[in-house]
């Protein structure tokens, strides 16, 4: 079985394992804690419920429910579960959150791609999420009513030991910055992190699975698809969800992050060690001193970006695309985007870049036509001669070369300039500050 991992390693492995377990597994009273505070804001769902005249059920969901979440972990996710007559939308949640708010400490409405509450009392984080009461899939009317069907696959096709096997994926992804589908983090969620313990059975089989893994790798645990080749998904990981063939549970992990996971369990397996399951806290001059250490003779610019939305999770998809535009300007340009770091700081957002070169290139190069386009060629040639550009001939074509002004090869210009062209809605102008 464990034929990409020698038995010694595994035996290194296992002593990591034993290490780790007794500080991310719950106790029992964790657990009794948990369920005290489901049941308090299961009696509030209820009574509010009641009030409004709405006939539903109140349901627990997510890891505390299935037994596989972390010591410490204060988050609960509840539903409540409704007749598909009704509409659950902006006014729903709103007559809903006005019932509720004067029993939380805290209570924010969130309209992203389905409405939901979520609320603290103390520690707790309470996401109430209103969903349809459904039979099967085939009566499915929005994404979150695959919650509850999640929930139950899950506790049928998994042992009490592999609950914390589940735990170690959490953790080890979680320490690594590759756990969660935010678009902050682009990487794995819970669901996923279960499913690859029900497929791999093992955190050992999944470490190995992953050794083996190449872009584009298919998991069909229910087999739902005769050949792994048809099927529409196009992701760096596809993972069939087990109660709905046409969704991919590992849509959200990134080609980045996809490709980052193999290498952080290449050197774990290497040198199997504590420090993988460990959180650091990220400070703002931690991360830049990394970036020093990592690059020491390449600068590191830093964009400060005012918040654009109310909703964390459009900052960060914002932040990504900015980041995805620049890399790709700057690449046309001449300079690469070697590393890159993002942080949050009060209300800014903080892109951080290490650029391949401290300036832009001396030359601008300008593509021009094939050979066989005899008259595009001809021109290409006489317009750019008269502008005193070089002419360079290349198998491929012809190109022009221009002597780039000392100005334009200003690296903070050039990102200005690829900033003012984007066409992004509510970006302010960032401060950009050579670090």
């Amino acid at each position: 079985m464990n034929r990409g991992i020698s038995p010694l390693k595994i035996q290194r492995i296992k002593g990591v394992v034993r290490s780790i377990l007794p500080e991310i597994r719950p106790k029992k009273v964790d657990t009794k804690k948990a369920y005290a505070m489901f049941e308090k804001a299961k009696g509030y769902l209820k009574t509010c419920a009641k009030r409004l005249n709405i006939p539903g059920k109140v349901v627990l969901t997510g890891s505390l429910a299935k037994g596989t979440f972390l010591k410490g972990n204060h988050d609960i996710d509840i539903f409540l579960l409704i007749p598909i007559s009704y509409d659950i939308d902006r006014d729903f949640v709103n007559k809903l959150g006005d019932c509720l708010k004067n029993k939380m400490d805290r209570i924010e409405l969130d309209y992203a791609q389905h409405p939901y509450i979520s609320a603290n009392i103390g520690s707790w984080v309470l996401d109430m999420v209103p969903a349809y009461d459904i039979e099967d899939m085939s009566h499915k009317k929005s994404a979150v009513d695959r919650t509850v069907f999640h929930t139950k696959y899950v506790l049928s096709h998994i042992s009490d030991k592999q609950k914390d096997e589940i735990r170690l994926v959490k953790q080890f992804l979680k320490a690594n910055n590759l756990y969660g589908a935010e678009m902050r983090t682009e990487g794995f969620p819970g669901y996923l992190c279960e499913l690859m313990i029900i497929h791999y059975k093992s955190f050992i089989g999944f470490l190995e699975g992953i050794l083996d893994w190449e872009i584009g790798k298919f998991i069909d645990i229910e087999e739902y698809y005769k050949e792994s080749s048809n099927h529409s998904f196009d992701h760096p990981l596809v993972v069939v969800d087990p109660t709905d063939k046409n969704r991919n549970v590992a849509s959200a992990l990134s080609l980045e992050n996809f490709l980052r996971l193999k290498v952080i369990v290449k050197q774990f397996l290497e040198k199997p060690s504590l420090r993988y399951f460990k959180i650091h806290k990220i400070t703002k001059a931690g991360l830049v001193k990394n970036l020093r250490l990592k690059y020491p003779h390449k600068p590191v610019i830093k964009l400060s970006f005012r918040t654009l939305y109310e909703s964390e999770e459009a900052n960060w998809g914002k932040i990504k695309r900015i980041l995805r535009q620049i890399k790709s300007k700057l690449k046309e340009l001449g300079v690469g985007v070697v590393d890159y770091a993002l942080f949050v700081d009060s209300n800014r957002y903080l892109l951080y870049l290490v650029p391949s070169k401290d300036r832009l290139p001396k030359m601008i190069e300008y593509g021009g036509p094939d050979k066989k386009f005899t008259r595009e060629y001809a021109r290409f040639k006489k317009i750019h001669i008269s502008l005193g550009d070089k002419i360079i001939e290349k198998n491929d074509g012809l190109y022009a070369q221009r002597k780039r002004s000392e100005t334009d090869r200003n690296l903070e210009s050039a990102i200005l300039r690829i900033l003012n062209k984007l066409s992004i809605s509510n970006l302010k102008k960032p401060k950009i500050i050579v670090l």
